[in-house]
């Protein structure tokens, strides 16, 4: 794929997409920091052993959730060369035009929730490990040991 790309698109190509990455990790972060603190801080009062496990599952499966759209529409906009030589049609020109297309031609704006069920599903288990292992290098770095 990487010799494909550079041979039909140059070192141009290896960018494509890069704006609707940014357009989705910027606000995927945001939220995934600030619902886990919002999770934490609504949970630390109980004292369960596992705040922050559950504190970050329910931060990344949220989070995934809310950014599925966004998740969609990259997906969409990196892979359209490979659809388009396939036949499909394609030739989104960024974000915007490809969050109306899909939404006009998919079924209406719950077409770009397709697929998140199983993205929050996956982002859960991911942001439990995460927020573990930052929760860890926070209180190693807090006491000297890093």
């Amino acid at each position: 794929a990487l010799a494909s790309t550079l041979r039909l698109e140059g070192v141009a190509g290896l960018y494509r997409g890069f704006g609707s990455t940014l357009a989705r990790n910027v606000p995927y972060n945001a939220l995934h920091f600030g619902l886990y603190a919002l999770a934490a801080s609504a949970l630390r009062p109980a004292r369960l052993p596992a705040t922050e496990a559950l504190s970050g599952a329910a931060a990344g499966a949220l989070t995934a959730l809310l950014t599925t759209p966004l998740d969609l529409v990259n997906t969409r906009l990196q892979t359209q060369r490979i659809f388009t030589a396939s036949g499909a049609a394609a030739n989104l020109s960024g974000v915007v035009d490809a969050i109306s297309r899909v939404a006009a031609e998919e079924g209406g704006p719950t077409a770009l929730m397709r697929g998140a069920g199983l993205r929050a599903a996956q982002y859960a288990p991911s942001g439990l490990l995460f927020f573990c292992v930052y929760e860890a290098v926070k209180r190693r770095a807090a006491s000297g040991g890093l």
